[in-house]
This record gives C-alpha cells, sequence and structure tokens, in this order.
C-alpha cells in the first residue's frame, strides 16, 4: 500500500463566511473517462469496481467582530495577550489564529 498526498489551494472559504465547504474525493485504480459530448463529467457519476469516495467538511474560521472606541486625540493601544484581537475568534480546525497590522486611517 502506498501513501499519495494531495495539496489543492482552490478553495476559498471566505466567499461564504461561517459555512463549511465540501471537498469530494474519489478513489480508484479504474482508469474513468469523460466523453466531452456533454456539459457534465461522467466520472462524478456511477461506480467504479474497486473505488471509494471520501467527503470531507472544510469549515473556515470565524471572525468576531471587535468594537474599540477612544476619545477624539487619544490614542488607542491593544494588547497582544493574551490573543489581542483574536480572543473572540476560532478555528474549529484548532489550527492557530494570526492577524495582520493594517497601517490604514480607519476611516
Amino acid at each position: 500500500m502506498s501513501t499519495i498526498a494531495l495539496t489543492w489551494n482552490a478553495i476559498n472559504p471566505a466567499l461564504l463566511p461561517g459555512t463549511p465547504v465540501y471537498a469530494r474525493f474519489r478513489l480508484t485504480r479504474t482508469h474513468l473517462t469523460d466523453n466531452g459530448g456533454t456539459t457534465k463529467d461522467e466520472r462524478a457519476e456511477g461506480g467504479a469496481a474497486d473505488g471509494e469516495v471520501e467527503d470531507y467538511a472544510i469549515l473556515p474560521p470565524v471572525a468576531s467582530p471587535d468594537a474599540y472606541s477612544v476619545a477624539e486625540d487619544g490614542s488607542l493601544k491593544i494588547t497582544a495577550s493574551p490573543r489581542g484581537v483574536l480572543a473572540n475568534d476560532n478555528d474549529p480546525a484548532s489550527k492557530p489564529l494570526t492577524a495582520a497590522e493594517n497601517q490604514g486611517n480607519g476611516a
């Protein structure tokens, strides 16, 4: 038995925030063909004698809004401890979240 790693970077869960995206993989040793004469891919349907289908939910991180206020001409400091602006955000896959500073004027 061998192991094959699949990597696909084309999934963009940001299109539907908070909604899981599903990926379906069909594994088989059978050569599946698409007849090319239709708008659908026949490889996506039907059976394969030695095939298996795996479905995976890809759960995007959930970001909750943050609100801060500061007096006019004042300065705002958000501490990085323990998680700063990420304190109320989470990733269902338990991957670490990071935040990037935006150097805009906030307008």
